[in-house]
């Protein structure tokens, strides 16, 4: 077993402390280390009946009188007021009976040092019991910190992963044997616009597009097929991250569409109806 140095010096006084044995300074020193030792209080604690015990462990007897008359001599160096013999006898039962009321100072005094030991004590695991909840609040903060880095990494992977499988995508688009490529003009909203279409039967469509103006609040930019009188929708369109306007993006053919169709982008609210309702920006028909 490993003694903690610090602890060495305040070894065995718990005992000692008790019973209030200890002098001034020893007392001090302590009391200041039973602030920050749990071991010191415990012991201190399991010793309180003891001492408790003890100042009732011998029965009060009253002094001879002569005895207290050299007790006062010695103190005070003055000679006695009165002859020994006369001095009266007095009881515990007395009112004013002075050595009793000493007798039970000595038991007052160990009350009160033991009730001054509960209080310290009492302050000690109060500390103890503060730092113990400190210590649960920071390991919760830590933890919750871990917590939602471990999320925010997850995001970061998911959000990886399918940027990854997009590219994967776009690549295998462009790459297609049977890739056809249909080019849309700006119109007069945007006409500085313009867009590709690379659509391949048997990989999809990918969607590339500049010079498209910013998007006000609360719309988006939507593509639409029209293969007959009908539009069918394509979904909607974001714009790249910066004020280049572009957009990068592959696209799903309705059911039913195989083969390059007239199509278009509109600026349509962020809730689609079935037809496209907005301003046409870019519009395109095969060759």
């Amino acid at each position: 077993m490993t003694i903690d140095p610090a602890h060495a010096p305040f070894d065995g006084l718990a005992g000692l402390y008790a019973v209030g044995a200890l002098n001034a300074d020893d007392r001090r020193a302590f009391e200041e280390h039973i602030e920050l030792c749990r071991g010191c209080v415990d012991e201190v604690m399991s010793l309180l009946p003891v001492a408790h015990v003890l100042t009732r462990a011998v029965p009060y007897h009253d002094p001879p009188p002569r005895l207290r008359a050299r007790v006062i001599q010695a103190i005070t160096g003055a000679p006695p007021a009165a002859p020994v013999d006369d001095l009266p006898l007095q009881r515990p039962s007395d009112p004013i009976d002075k050595p009793r009321q000493q007798g039970g100072g000595v038991g007052r005094a160990l009350f009160n040092l033991a009730a001054v030991l509960c209080l310290v004590a009492a302050g000690g695991l109060g500390w103890y019991a503060s730092q113990q909840v400190n210590l649960a609040r920071a390991l919760e903060e830590n933890l919750d910190a871990a917590n939602q880095r471990a999320i925010l990494a997850e995001l970061q992977v998911a959000t990886a992963q399918q940027v990854a499988r997009e590219s994967s995508q776009r690549a295998d688009i462009l790459a297609a044997g049977d890739l056809v490529t249909m080019t849309l003009a700006g119109q007069p909203a945007a006409p500085d616009a313009s867009a590709r279409i690379h659509w391949s039967a048997d990989h999809g469509a990918v969607l590339t597009a500049t010079g498209l103006p910013p998007v006000p609040a609360g719309q988006t930019y939507h593509l639409w097929f029209v293969p007959a009188a009908s539009p069918v929708s394509g979904g909607p369109l974001a714009l790249d991250d910066g004020d280049a306007g572009r957009i990068f993006a592959a696209v799903q053919a309705p059911d039913g569409v195989t083969v390059p169709v007239p199509m278009a982008v509109t600026l349509e609210p962020d809730v689609v109806g079935e037809a496209p309702s907005g301003e046409v920006y870019l519009l395109g028909r095969p060759n």
